[in-house]
């Protein structure tokens, strides 16, 4: 699927979550939550959490150091 099929498909549906689909491309999420996740990943970020075990509870979609 080309960018431009990707993101009219994209246009069907409604997205919660802020998903990279692909390079360049991003589901929106759902408006009222993106700041709020943006300041949790910012937060999480400065936490240094190598060599540490970490427990996470009801989180929904979850969470990896690996995410920009």
């Amino acid at each position: 699927m080309d960018d431009a099929a990707l993101r009219a498909e994209m246009e069907k549906y409604t997205f919660y979550h802020t998903i990279e689909l692909a390079e360049g491309i991003t589901t929106p999420g759902w408006p009222t939550i993106v700041p709020v996740v943006a300041q949790t990943l910012d937060a999480m970020r400065a936490l240094d959490l190598r060599d540490k075990r970490v427990l996470e509870v009801g989180c929904g979609m979850g969470w990896s150091a690996s995410r920009p």
